[in-house]
C-alpha cells in the first residue's frame, strides 16, 4: 500500500521503515509494481521492480536527492535510484552516478559505492545543473565524495513520469533496498543533509 503524504517543498518523502510503502509527492495516484516491503525496507528485485510516481514533479528545479539505499548488486543495466528520462540517477562500478539532461554524465570517484552495505547517498543538482554528491553510512556522516560542482548539462524536463528504482521502459531496475529516499526542492546544505542522516540512522537499523 502506498500513502501519500502533504508535502512542503518536499517532492518526494519515500519511506518503507514501518513495513508500509509511503509516498508524499504532489500527485494523488502512484504505482508500485514488483516491490515487496518487509521490516529492512523496500526491496526492489532487480528485473522488474518500480514505483511510478505519476508525474515529473522534479522537472528543471534545482532539488537534493537524498536516501539510504542497500544495493544488492548493481542492478539491471546501472539500476536507477530515480529516473525521469532526462535527469538520473544510480549507482554502478563502486560509484554514484547522475546526468541533467541525459547524456553529460558526472560521478561521485571510484570506491564510494559498496555492495551490500546501508549507505546514505545524496546528490544536490542545481537550476544551472551543477552536482554535489554526498555519501556516508551508519557510521560515518555524509561527506563530499567526488570533485566539487560538476557539470551535469543544462536540465531539461523529464520525458517521463519520475520512476524510483527503475526508469519507464523497466529496464533499469535498483536491485536491492531502498528504506527511505527524499527529494526536496531547492539545494540543503550540508548540515541540513546531516540532519536527515542523523533524523533517519535510528530507523534503518
Amino acid at each position: 500500500m502506498i500513502k501519500l503524504l502533504n508535502p512542503n517543498k518536499t517532492l518526494i518523502d519515500f519511506d518503507s521503515t514501518n513495513g508500509v510503502l509511503e509516498l508524499g509527492d504532489y500527485t494523488e495516484t502512484a504505482t508500485a509494481t514488483d516491490v515487496t516491503v518487509n521490516k529492512n525496507g523496500a526491496l526492489f528485485n532487480g528485473t522488474t521492480s518500480l514505483i511510478d510516481t505519476g508525474t515529473d514533479m522534479i522537472g528543471v528545479k534545482s532539488c537534493t536527492i537524498l536516501g539510504w539505499i542497500k544495493p544488492y548488486s548493481y542492478g539491471e543495466t546501472a539500476g536507477r535510484i530515480i529516473d525521469n528520462g532526462k535527469f538520473f540517477i544510480y549507482a554502478l562500478g563502486s560509484q554514484l552516478r547522475s546526468v541533467s539532461d541525459g547524456t553529460s554524465l558526472v560521478n561521485s570517484g571510484v570506491s564510494t559505492i559498496s555492495l551490500n552495505k546501508l549507505q546514505f547517498v545524496v546528490a544536490t543538482r542545481e537550476a544551472d545543473g551543477t552536482v554535489n554528491f554526498y555519501i556516508g553510512d551508519t557510521k560515518n556522516a555524509p561527506t563530499l565524495s567526488g570533485s566539487a560542482d560538476q557539470d551535469s548539462g543544462t536540465p531539461e524536463a523529464g520525458t517521463t513520469n519520475v520512476i524510483i528504482g527503475n526508469n519507464s521502459e523497466a529496464t533499469r531496475t535498483f536491485d536491492g533496498l531502498m528504506p527511505k529516499l527524499k527529494v526536496v526542492e531547492g539545494i540543503l546544505s550540508l548540515e541540513q543533509i546531516t540532519q536527515v542522516w542523523s533524523e533517519t540512522l535510528s530507523e534503518i537499523n
